[in-house]
């Protein structure tokens, strides 16, 4: 009786690892899915959008965090995380531009900004963050 009882906690135990690694797994191709939809959205925001005061990713080191939805479990229930937002200047930008670049270090007067967005999110206990990292140059 004993060995039966230890080996269903064990099977119990085994069942439950390899459930927290599938919802790892799908929790991945989600937060990958929704990371290039934020890329999406920074590269096709007109450049004089992007560097707004209301542009969606705030200028460093103020931010924007949101709770987004990502997906949904079986029976509709929302997966959820959280998103954070922002965006920094290249250090060769001209002064107007957030920088701290010269006409001597920057003739073209090219302007590049770096828009930040990161994923939170937890599975089994585990708190997991991903980011990118989106450059726009004019």
């Amino acid at each position: 009786m004993a060995l039966l009882t230890a080996l269903s906690v064990i099977l119990l135990k085994v069942s439950i690892q390899i459930s927290s690694m599938q919802s790892w797994a799908a929790m991945q191709s989600l937060t990958d899915a929704y990371l290039s939809h934020e890329t999406a959205l920074a590269s096709r925001l007109p450049f004089s959008e992007l560097v707004s005061t209301e542009s969606p990713w705030p200028l460093y080191p103020e931010f924007s965090e949101t709770e987004v939805a990502i997906g949904r479990y079986p029976g509709g229930r929302e997966i959820r995380a959280s998103l954070v937002r922002f965006r920094e200047p290249d250090p060769n930008n001209l002064d107007l531009a957030g920088g701290s670049g010269t006409l001597l270090t920057n003739p073209a007067r090219t302007e590049a900004w770096k828009a930040r967005s990161v994923i939170s999110y937890r599975v089994a206990g585990r708190d997991y963050h991903k980011a990118r990292t989106i450059l726009r140059v004019r």
